[in-house]
């Protein structure tokens, strides 16, 4: 990573510049950069970890509304979906309306559109569910609770898919499918404990390492990954025709 080069690189700096050979310029910007000594390395590596976070965030925000509008296409009918994903079709789009004189930092929401959508949602072959919807209040993303995410579609996360995957286990040094599937679990509880307390302390106290840091980032890609696999099978299960695809 960039700024575990530029820590590394800063005291060797000097000797390795022709000092005579550049200009003026040049030569109070690598002074200014060797003299950077103060730099706290963990409180960067601290936002780039919340970073982490909120990119996985936004993914499952994603995959989950990919899901629901491939559900909506592949559905025949309103009265066909799972009873669950209907409820909760209207539940998640009623906590959306409540925030039309509050609205989300994060989120954007045609208030009238989502009106007009819950009203297709009675019965009949043509209807629009809210995708956008489905990712409302989903608390911290622990493992726990990204399987509930998914259940509001009636999708059930097998955590032991995760554990059979061989990359998985190299990343977590586990060699057992059950023990893998265990740790990832652990991981993801780890990850928003740890996200957790630096957001909300600055990590100042004990900010993570460039190891830690790394290991989130190879994680995150590969459970990435996973999770769109698996999710897409389920979907193709369910739902059954080309059109519950992600």
């Amino acid at each position: 990573m960039f700024l575990s080069a530029a820590t590394r690189l800063r005291p060797r700096l000097g000797p390795m510049l022709m000092w005579n050979g550049i200009d003026d310029g040049s030569k109070r910007l690598g002074q200014e950069f060797m003299n950077s000594r103060n730099t706290n390395d963990g409180v960067a590596y601290g936002a780039f970890f919340v970073v982490c976070y909120g990119a996985l965030e936004e993914y499952l925000r994603d995959i989950l509304t990919f899901a629901v509008e491939a559900i909506n296409a592949a559905s025949g009918s309103f009265d066909g979906l799972p009873p669950k994903l209907a409820e909760e079709n209207v539940y998640r789009t009623g906590i959306a309306l409540q925030s039309i004189r509050r609205p989300l930092a994060h989120t954007s929401y045609d208030f009238q559109a989502l009106a007009a959508n819950l009203a297709t949602c009675s019965g009949g072959d043509t209807f629009l569910l809210n995708a956008s919807c489905f990712t409302t209040g989903h608390g911290v993303l622990n493992a726990e609770n990204i399987a509930k995410l998914f259940g509001r579609i009636s999708i059930e996360i097998q955590w032991d898919s995760f554990g059979r995957d061989q990359a998985l286990r190299d990343i977590l040094e586990e060699t057992g499918t059950r023990e893998c599937a265990t740790a990832t679990r652990a991981f993801l509880d780890q990850l928003a404990s740890n996200r957790n307390r630096v957001a909300h302390t600055g990590g100042l106290a004990s900010p993570p390492a460039i190891g830690e840091l790394t290991n989130v980032i190879e994680f995150l890609d590969r459970f990435s990954s996973l999770l769109l696999e698996e999710v897409a099978q389920q979907l193709q299960k369910k739902f059954g025709n080309e059109e519950s695809t992600i």
